[in-house]
């Protein structure tokens, strides 16, 4: 796709039957264009360069992953449990002419413990709620979140383009990683939780090895611990830089809905070669119980 932007070109010719000149140019936009999917796969390192990577790059050489692999290996939230889930679009349905549009939402559903109680002999059993909750996703109003930037010549000539091709499409993962953290963290927010205690976590009904801390830009309730691990609130967590918050939570309880239909689209930005990449997607959260998690006491 990348050498196919290259040699675009800013017109289409348009030529009149039995004529071989064109007639005219149409301007157009020198670029391609194409949709993602978390199951499609993306470039992986070549194994001749991966020694010019960090060791955090710890896919094997040559190795092939899908773009939803890349994500869950950089998504903190994922990480921690919450559920990455790639949203199925609605199929496009035609009555004769006309083309219909209509939405498919998205379910995500926690099962909770049913809860006995005891009775007395020949009292009637007192009805409960229903022990599953959950939580509808709609994908055809989802807010869309975009990325843009430039690949100069200069820079893309440093590197093969098997290199320039899995830099671009890791960066990708790696930014749609963290607009899943962002995503979800900003809907915990959205609900005001309470301050964090165990006495609330166990109310709750949480495994304590369940719950993990994310840890804002403002460093709330968080400390090392004497074993040099991060804590906050006394329970494991890394560090976010998509919130000035701390929340902890039970993460698996909670998901992020990804549009099937992720647009990605590059132009050739000028004559020298440079390549604007831009990246379009639609992202939801889905807390159905939104009392499994807290933030951090200032």
């Amino acid at each position: 796709m990348i050498e196919h932007t290259r040699r675009q070109l800013g017109y289409e010719d348009h030529f009149a039957a039995g004529v071989q000149d064109p007639v005219f140019r149409m301007p157009k936009t020198p670029g391609a264009s194409t949709q993602l999917g978390l199951r499609q796969f993306v470039p992986a390192v070549p194994s001749d360069y991966k020694a010019d990577y960090p060791r955090t790059v710890n896919q094997p050489g040559n190795e092939k992953r899908t773009l939803g692999a890349a994500l869950l290996e950089h998504s903190k939230v994922a990480k921690f449990g919450a559920h990455i889930v790639e949203a199925q679009s609605a199929p496009a349905i035609v009555d004769g002419d006309m083309p219909i549009l209509y939405s498919r939402n998205q379910d995500f559903r926690i099962i909770r413990p049913a809860q006995f109680a005891i009775i007395a002999d020949g009292d009637n059993v007192v009805a409960s709620t229903y022990p599953v909750l959950s939580a509808t996703a709609e994908m055809f109003d989802a807010p869309s979140a975009a990325v843009m930037f430039t690949v100069s010549r200069a820079d893309s000539k440093q590197i093969t383009e098997d290199q320039l091709e899995y830099e671009i499409m890791d960066s990708i993962a790696r930014g749609l990683a963290r607009e899943a953290d962002r995503v979800l963290t900003a809907a915990v927010l959205a609900t005001t939780p309470a301050n964090f205690t165990l006495a609330l976590a166990a109310a709750a009904g949480v495994n304590f090895k369940g719950l993990r801390g994310l840890v804002g830009t403002n460093g709330t309730a968080a400390e090392i611990r004497h074993d040099g691990v991060l804590v906050a609130e006394g329970i494991e967590a890394e560090l976010t830089d998509v919130m000035i918050d701390t929340i902890v939570g039970a993460w698996e309880n909670s998901a992020v809905f990804i549009s099937d239909d992720i647009h990605l689209i590059m132009k050739r930005a000028s004559v020298d070669g440079s390549i604007e990449v831009s990246l379009f997607v639609n992202m939801v959260a889905a807390i159905p119980d939104d009392s499994l998690f807290w933030t951090g006491a200032a």
